[in-house]
């Protein structure tokens, strides 16, 4: 994994050149694999850090070919949905598809459309996620790649979520998990969780819960503090709807604390207006008027639909 001190120290072409050569034989694109990687678990983990990682990594692009723009594009757009920029992260997915397909680099499409399925859900382009979801989907499956496949499959369950048609989402989601059984680490986790959340919606919360100590336990393995909060979210509305009130809204009004904390403002905002609507369910308007006027302004600038 590099390390945000390591790629400050590319600053000119010569050091890029050397530390490419030097590491990964002078091979570009295991480098570049490497950057991905790297940040795609800071952004699961402190999207502060990741922040800070992107802002040095787009530095190394000066030095690289035009066709990697895009791979550029990608990172750029991968933090704008994950701190819940929508409308930008929307935008700069498509960008990167068109200087992809400007070189032909139909396989990247492919994963970014991964990304860009969410942004689209968010932003309530159902119809538009489904369907960047589904060319996905047949790329990999055409090239035997079931990895990514399970991962549009798990994209394609959260949009049916999405749409309250949560048994959809539950056949897209065990498809998915039958793939990730064979690897497990954070894909299963990520399933497991989205199958807690269906089964929680449909009430049966005994089933939500043993997901979700089975997707914690993999988290904390992996140290994935973002997604432990979102666990810890989602359990809090369950304690609500079986009636522990005091302890929801403290678990609650904790958990988003720490949200905010580690960057993640994207699930602190959704965390926020399901707090508005629990505190309007116990007829505590001015709670819910304090909260939702705390919030406005930055959803609106994320652009969701709800």
């Amino acid at each position: 994994m590099l390390r945000i001190d390591d790629i400050k120290k590319l600053r000119s072409q010569m050091t890029v050149d050397k530390y490419i050569e030097k590491h990964y034989k002078g091979r570009l694109d295991a480098f570049l694999n490497v950057v991905n990687s790297s940040f795609n678990d800071l952004i699961r983990t402190d999207l502060v850090q990741a922040g800070k990682f992107l802002n040095n990594a787009e530095n190394i692009f000066k030095y690289l070919p035009a066709s990697y723009e895009g791979h550029r594009l990608a990172l750029q757009a991968r933090y704008f949905q994950f701190t819940g920029r929508n409308p930008e992260a929307a935008h700069t997915y498509e960008k990167a598809l068109a200087v992809n397909r400007r070189f032909r680099d139909y396989a990247t499409n492919a994963r970014l459309r991964k990304g860009l399925v969410n942004v689209y859900m968010y932003l309530g382009r159902y119809d538009e996620a489904l369907k960047a979801g589904r060319l996905a989907l047949k790329y990999f499956q055409r090239k035997g790649q079931g990895f990514d496949a399970a991962q549009v499959l798990n994209n394609i369950g959260n949009i049916y979520h999405r749409m309250d048609r949560v048994t959809v989402a539950l056949q897209y989601y065990d498809q998915a998990g039958e793939i990730f059984q064979k690897t497990g680490g954070v894909p299963l986790a990520i399933i497991e969780f989205n199958r807690a959340n269906a089964f929680s919606v449909l009430n049966e919360l005994d089933t939500a819960r043993r997901l979700y100590r089975k997707a914690e336990k993999i988290y904390a393995e992996g140290g994935n503090k973002i997604a432990l909060c979102q666990i810890d979210y989602s359990r809090a509305i369950m304690d609500y709807w079986e009636g522990h009130y005091t302890r929801a809204f403290d678990i609650l009004e904790k958990t988003i604390d720490r949200l905010i904390e580690l960057g993640d403002m994207r699930t602190a905002v959704i965390a926020q207006l399901d707090l508005v609507e629990l505190n309007i369910e116990l007829n505590l308007f001015s709670n819910a008027v304090y909260v939702a006027e705390n919030i406005i302004l930055r959803s609106g600038e994320m652009g969701m639909i709800y």
